[in-house]
């Protein structure tokens, strides 16, 4: 009887949301059930794993609507409506649901590149979990997405998480996004997962940096270069994308770019 109460409560709080679904509308979801973010680990500051979403300024019940998931860089963020802003910046608050995670990781070895924040294929069974919830979460929520035009990626430990969940497989990513982006980071990962036959019909985006001087610059863009003349042999759909005269960001004009990549690969005409 208790399960069937707290059932009960569940699906009148979940019904609750979903009538209250409106165009701009912003929602936050807390998971104090799972373990903690990389930012967490990281920093040292508690913060309770969380999920913002945002709706667009078009958004109706009447039709559905593909995802935009963005994950930022080392450490993730905290994940609150704040860190919508470059998804906001990227997609310009229309056509496109907007959904932010932090970044999870099993543990901090600092002995290991990057003091030990690199997310890796070892870090796969916590992420799973984690992105399986919160997903989860979103689709329980939201339920008019779509998910032949939803697109997922990050920029650099962002990418690296992506790249990671690409090469593992893992059935929400390929079930629910069609469009797969990274920026910056993941190219030392994707190519041992990228002639997976799971993966024939994903769209890729990969963005470089083609300035700064930290040792993995040039690694990154002959990678790029590689993955590009891999995809060929694949049969993959890849586009690669060298930013000019930039270090370790994706700045404005090339947010464009990656907006103007998600609408070709969705045949939708770019909005302006």
């Amino acid at each position: 009887m208790k399960q069937i109460l707290i059932g009960l409560v569940i699906l009148i709080a979940v019904n609750a949301v979903a009538e209250n679904l409106e165009p701009g509308k912003v929602l936050n979801f807390q998971f104090p059930e799972l373990p903690d973010t990389l930012y967490t680990m990281k920093n040292g500051e508690k913060v309770v794993p969380q999920m913002s979403i945002r709706l667009p300024d078009n958004y109706t019940k009447d039709r559905n609507f593909p995802v935009f998931l963005f994950l930022h860089g080392n450490p993730g963020g905290k994940a609150d409506p704040a860190a919508l802003g470059k998804l906001r910046a990227i997609m310009k608050d229309r056509d496109f649901i907007l959904v932010n995670v932090p970044l999870f990781k099993k543990d901090i070895d600092k002995s290991e590149i990057f003091d030990g924040c690199m997310i890796s294929i070892a870090d796969y069974p916590v992420v799973k979990k984690c992105y399986d919830t919160m997903l989860g979460k979103l689709f329980e929520t939201v339920t008019n997405t779509d998910p032949t035009k939803s697109v997922f990626g990050g920029f650099s430990n962002g990418g690296h998480a992506t790249a990671m969940l690409v090469c593992c497989e893992d059935d929400m990513l390929l079930s629910h996004f069609r469009n797969i982006y990274i920026i910056d980071g993941g190219f030392f990962t994707l190519p041992a997962g990228l002639h997976r036959g799971t993966l024939k019909d994903k769209n890729f985006l990969l963005m470089v940096g083609d300035s700064g001087t930290p040792w993995w610059r040039q690694p990154l863009l002959k990678l790029g270069e590689s993955m590009d003349e891999m995809a060929k042999a694949y049969k993959r759909n890849l586009t690669l994308i060298v930013m000019q005269n930039t270090e370790h960001a994706v700045p404005p004009r090339y947010e464009a770019e990656l907006r103007a990549w998600v609408y070709k690969m969705n045949g939708d005409p770019l909005p302006q």
